[in-house]
């Protein structure tokens, strides 16, 4: 187009192309005043013609009385004066229209406009004359040439909105680094604040260690639930066991690098094309286009996404870290409930915390565990255990029996209450003569033996 504009205007013919456009340009606008002023008037004409008219008679058959009548009468005569007056502006419009017309015809500057209409069409004439092809194309392509350069001016704009978006972009995604960040730093001082109050168990965190969650969290984003592209996100051998992808990659980069490889491979993930794959699967890629095209939004998802982390749990034997999973089912039971009673200070409700646990853990566990968490939080414990309402001080013990095809309260209240005690001696010693003959064995044998004199 600015080639063929050029043809014209070094032809030494550009004063008069640019002086006719010009004139063209001011003669198109007051042509559209002209066009607005005489839609307006239409518009006022067509509401003025729409006016209702009333007459006081119509209104003698509603046999209305005489005050109501005058007052209607009254409101009819101001609205007669309203519609004279609206008729009036109506003709001064009509009148300002044809003026306006007017005006516009006998403007000097139509001389000009004439002027530089003929200058023009002497200017095409000779051009004609000369072999040029078409030369009134020059209007149009002045015309376009003005289009063509206020779009480039809008995209111009929009790509100064769309780099400024970019950079806001990438401050989100760096403060939600951070906060992921400071979240773990947040994490592991809990963690360090357990352990330093826990004797049996140790608890530490995988930073974004979790593949299962991890799987099945990025296999949602993607759209992808089943097993597709394994290679490219957890593979695992015949065993189940992982040995590739790249949340097998993660898991095995040490810390802190780990956050610097997540978000390199976060990057090449959205960039990756189909010439260009950043070391990712041809299928995935695909798959990322796809979702690019269709749901931008899910890429937007993808840059803002981290796996959870793992919580490993090792029991303490004697000093030494062994995994939960191959202690007993006392100990990984003993460890567990001696986590819970050191996470926080919430209400607790333990249901038969002797289950899998020897006595000497009772004792030693449960029970002290209870006399320090009384002082500081709510415990329920249901349990057929002697030991955890006796030695660990419960301040209200309820005694419940089921009868009846329901459970009902037998006794409530502290061990100072005789019908309490009755009910632990009963229920969880098998009744007073058991007990006493229980412990006059354990007396018995503790006796030393009687020496004879012969």
């Amino acid at each position: 187009m600015r080639a063929k504009m050029k043809i014209f205007e070094d032809s030494d013919h550009k004063e008069v192309l640019t002086k006719y456009q010009s004139s063209q340009q001011i003669d198109n606008e007051l042509k559209a005043l002209s066009k607005a002023v005489s839609g307006y008037v239409s518009s006022i004409n067509d509401i003025f013609q729409k006016c209702p008219t009333f007459v006081i008679k119509e209104l003698l058959s509603s046999n209305l009385d005489t005050e109501s009548i005058a007052l209607l009468d009254q409101k009819i005569k101001e609205w007669r004066q309203i519609n004279d007056n609206l008729n009036f502006v109506v003709n001064e419009l009509n009148n300002f229209r044809r003026t306006l017309d007017l005006t516009l015809e006998q403007l000097p500057w139509q001389k000009v406009r004439l002027d530089n209409e003929k200058m023009y069409n002497e200017l095409v004439q000779k051009l004609r004359e000369a072999g040029t092809q078409d030369p009134s194309a020059y209007g149009g392509l002045v015309q376009r040439h003005r289009e063509l350069e206020a779009k480039l001016g809008e995209v111009k704009e929009y790509e100064e909105k769309h780099k400024l978006q970019t950079e806001r972009s990438k401050q989100i995604r760096a403060e939600i680094l951070d906060y992921e960040k400071k979240l773990r730093e947040m994490r592991e001082q809990v963690i360090k604040d357990w352990n330093s109050k826990n004797e049996n168990i140790r608890v530490a965190l995988n930073v974004m260690g979790d593949t299962s969650q991890g799987e099945q969290t990025f296999r949602n984003l993607i759209r992808k639930t089943s097993g597709e592209y394994a290679r490219d996100i957890l593979d695992r051998d015949e065993l189940d066991q992982i040995k590739g992808g790249f949340l097998y990659d993660l898991i095995t980069t040490e810390m802190p690098s780990r956050w610097l490889f997540l978000e390199d491979f976060k990057q090449r993930l959205t960039t990756a094309t189909e010439t260009d794959q950043q070391g990712i699967g041809k299928p995935l890629v695909r798959q990322l286009d796809t979702l690019r095209s269709a749901t931008p939004e899910d890429i937007d998802r993808l840059l803002s996404w981290f796996p959870e982390d793992q919580v490993v749990l090792k029991l303490l034997n004697n000093g030494r870290e062994e995994d939960i999973e191959v202690g007993s089912a006392g100990q990984r039971t003993a460890a567990m409930l001696s986590l819970l009673l050191s996470i926080d200070d919430t209400p607790l409700i333990i249901d038969q915390p002797e289950d899998d646990l020897d006595t000497r853990r009772i004792s030693t566990l449960v029970v002290d565990g209870l006399r320090q968490l009384k002082s500081k939080q709510q415990v329920i414990v249901v349990t057929h255990n002697p030991n955890i309402p006796v030695n660990g001080g419960a301040e209200q013990i309820v005694h419940l029996n089921f009868a009846g095809g329901g459970i009902r309260v037998q006794a409530s209240g502290a061990l100072q209450n005789s019908s309490v005690r009755l009910a632990v001696c009963d229920v969880m010693e098998g009744g007073q003569e058991a007990l006493s003959n229980r412990y006059y064995r354990i007396f018995k044998a503790l006796e030393p033996p009687r020496t004879v004199n012969l």
